[in-house]
């Protein structure tokens, strides 16, 4: 059952979910058992090459959902320290992408 999620902390400033007044991605999380997810569609704002969505933003979306998913299922927020992203195929302007995130492990640093 999927259930919102609040956003974290205050200190917490994120692009892709931050406030409405602000620019973003308009991404809003929802708290699964086991994961986070969010659904985004591709807009103009982060057009990359001819009609498709920038890899960043990609990157993007993914950072935002392991942070989430941090907050929801460790009670903890955190920071990426290194990301590594494969692109399968591109992202079609108009296209509606949904993102997970769940923890995996924790390694334990502060």
């Amino acid at each position: 059952m999927r259930r919102p999620m609040r956003p974290p902390p205050e200190a917490f400033r994120d692009f892709p979910s931050g406030p409405e007044a602000e620019p973003t991605m308009g991404l809003r999380f929802f708290f699964t058992g086991d994961a986070v997810e969010s659904e985004w569609v591709a807009d103009e704002l982060l057009e990359g090459w001819k009609s498709l969505a920038h890899g960043t933003a990609f990157a993007a979306l993914h950072d935002s959902a392991a942070i989430y998913a941090m907050v929801a299922l460790a009670g903890e927020c955190g920071f990426t320290t290194q990301m590594s992203i494969r692109f399968r195929r591109p992202i079609r302007l108009g296209d509606r992408v949904l993102v997970r995130g769940w923890v995996q492990a924790r390694d334990g640093r502060p």
